[in-house]
């Protein structure tokens, strides 16, 4: 209110006081009435309290004539009273906000709220009942207290004064001021419910902005759910409905989506450190509840100072991932926390769609390949499982066994097995079955041969078991169609017998058909101690206790039973002819075969090489076989792990 409106209104009260016909009881009710009208006309055009209770200081002034009033209203939690507001016409509201009336020492505020009643210090200086300070601070001669009742409460005061005068204030005065207080005690307390139904219904309308945009959310998580989109577009959806970017990621904090952006690279520098410094991100989530979301960070050590909302994905009640929304440019709110927690869950169902799915493939997979091995279902049948598993019956591949050193223990679940070749180069396509003692494969093998094959399961087993000891995989020989399927079978079972029988336990081997040869006909059926006995007949003292030259022998005896050629066996070794022909005869010497011209002779040979082979009892040569090295070796197991010379 400006100072001419001030003097303006002054006058007119003025002309009030003195309009005859009226006592004087009579017009000081008129003057409170009209005052509250004035007050009661802003409480109808103003939103904020503050300017309510400026007016009602100007119309305090005005009926008593001071110079100034502030309004201190309650705050019930602490007990004391805080200035709000001043009359207009002293620019004082910035210093009246900082008093608190009500302390322990301010007798005055304690007196005013006692009696109920206005109370007045005429020598406010010399008053005890007055803080002689804030007196002298506000240069205060004279001053009337008046709470301002509401039920029998005081919700409020009116501090009155003429700056630097002494004013009695009358007892007209008084009663005038504490009527107008009781109607501005109302007028406040009305304004104050509207101020909080207003609260109410703008709170109201953001619940049902944000009912409207969650349900909106629903409707696109549900389409993409149906869609089967992938993690991806879920990060760039909930991205799109948060305004924050997001991520998803593994359990140990591996990224699997990331929104672009500047927001993706503080995901990126959160995840980049995974399970180290942040791991505290793991441990925080993962006491998340099921269905929960929770807000961590930020992680000062690794120079990460923004906060992240996590809900984690549980798969079959595992944790499988996260879903990780930063904040970023606005604060995480509630509507966030449902955003996250509704695309863990739809990861969550996803993952147990595609579980479902991947099991129904690996059964379907797992008869057609146990019906191939068995051999006991038509051809056309046979055709028809496999065209609508989309499997080809004439590419060639290999069967491959996976069975446990130990009869009768179980070997890993076939359904693994083709996810064993994903990390690998130009991976092979298998499919498998299962039963208590071995897993069967068939394994498409590229066109590049059984010894690839073979090399690239030693490397996947590697990749799979932490410790591969008593693990034997054998791998037939190439076929190309689905009768030869059962051959082929009975060629890798047999394979996997001799390595059973005849390769020392103590470590993983990957044997193939194709180094024993026809051999494996006889170990296949043959003990470790008729074994032993058939090599010590056959080769005599060349088969035990052998020096660098009987050793010697024995290469040159395997290089011949290869090639059946001393001079190809002079060029492999390169030396002269004469010396492999002294090395035979010295293998006939020890043992009285001819091996140039005995054919059986030859064959018990190989049989006895094979064997020494087998067991890794020749160190001049390579064993038969390559030993399953896994990725991390416990070096307590080392030495056993190391390949056999």
């Amino acid at each position: 209110m400006t100072a001419d409106a001030t003097g303006s209104l002054r006058a007119e009260v003025a002309r009030d006081l003195e309009e005859p016909g009226l006592p004087a009881e009579a017009r000081t009710h008129h003057d409170v009435i009209r005052a509250f009208q004035t007050v009661a006309g802003a409480l109808g055009e103003t939103r904020d309290l503050d300017p309510l209770l400026t007016q009602i200081a100007d119309q305090v002034c005005l009926l008593l004539g001071a110079t100034r009033c502030s309004i201190h209203l309650r705050d019930a939690k602490a007990g004391v009273y805080r200035g709000r507001a001043a009359n207009s016409g002293q620019d004082i509201d910035v210093r009246v906000r900082r008093l608190v009336l009500g302390m322990p020492s301010d007798r005055f505020t304690h007196e005013i709220v006692k009696t109920r009643k206005p109370v007045v210090l005429i020598d406010a200086m010399a008053d005890p009942r007055a803080i002689r300070s804030s007196m002298r601070a506000w240069e205060v001669q004279s001053v009337l207290g008046v709470p301002m009742l509401l039920r029998d409460e005081v919700i409020g005061l009116m501090i009155i004064d003429d700056e630097g005068r002494r004013n009695e204030f009358p007892s007209p005065a008084q009663e005038l001021a504490l009527a107008f207080a009781g109607l501005a005690a109302t007028a406040i307390d009305q304004a104050q419910l509207n101020a909080k139904l207003r609260s109410t219904l703008g709170t109201v309308a953001r619940q049902n902005r944000l009912l409207r945009r969650a349900s909106a959310l629903e409707e696109s998580l549900s389409a993409l759910l149906i869609d089967g989109s992938g993690l991806q577009q879920t990060a760039e959806l909930v991205s799109r409905a948060t305004g924050k970017p997001c991520a998803i990621s593994t359990a140990d904090l591996q990224p699997v989506a990331v929104t672009n952006g500047e927001g993706g690279k503080l995901l990126i520098d959160l995840l980049h450190h995974g399970g180290g410094v942040a791991s505290s991100l793991i441990l925080e989530a993962a006491a998340i509840g099921d269905e929960g979301s929770a807000v961590v960070g930020p992680f000062a050590a690794i120079n990460v100072h923004h906060r992240f909302l996590v809900a984690p994905v549980r798969r079959r009640d595992a944790l499988w991932g996260y879903v990780i929304v930063a904040e970023h440019r606005t604060r995480l709110n509630a509507l966030d926390h449902v955003v996250a927690r509704r695309a863990a869950l739809n990861i969550a169902i996803e993952l147990s769609v595609q579980d479902r799915d991947e099991f129904d493939r690996a059964e379907a997979y797992g008869a057609l390949v146990a019906a191939l091995v068995r051999g006991d279902q038509s051809t056309s049948l046979l055709q028809h499982q496999a065209e609508r598993l989309a499997v080809p019956l004439d590419v060639e591949r290999v069967v491959v066994v996976v069975a446990s050193h130990e009869p009768g223990l179980a070997a890993l679940a076939a359904a693994q097995v083709p996810a064993w070749f994903d990390d690998l180069p130009d991976r092979p396509r298998a499919v498998g079955t299962s039963d208590r003692e071995r897993a069967v494969l068939l394994v498409e093998t590229g066109g590049e041969g059984a010894a690839a094959v073979a090399e690239r399961v030693r490397l996947a087993l590697a990749e799979l078991v932490d410790d591969a000891d008593g693990l034997i995989a054998a791998v037939s020989r190439p076929y190309a169609s689905a009768a030869a399927t059962v051959a082929a079978h009975a060629e890798a079972v047999e394979t996997a017998e001799c390595a059973r029988r005849h390769v020392p336990p103590g470590g993983g081997v990957v044997l193939s058909a194709e180094e024993i040869g026809v051999g494996r006909i006889l170990l296949a059926s043959k003990s470790a101690e008729e074994a032993d006995r058939f090599v010590l007949e056959t080769l005599g003292p060349l088969a035990c206790g052998r020096s660098v030259k009987e050793d010697d022998v024995l290469v040159t005896l395997t290089a011949f039973l290869a090639s059946r050629s001393v001079s190809l066996v002079a060029k492999e070794l390169r030396v002269h002819e004469n010396t492999v022909r002294y090395r035979l005869s010295r293998v006939e010497d020890a043992t009285g075969m001819n091996l140039l011209t005995d054919h059986e002779a030859q064959m018990a040979a190989h049989f006895a090489v094979l064997v020494l082979r087998l067991r890794g009892e020749m160190p001049a040569l390579s064993p038969v076989g390559s030993q399953i090295v896994p990725r991390q070796v416990n070096p307590v197991n080392r030495r056993r792990s190391e390949p056999r010379a």
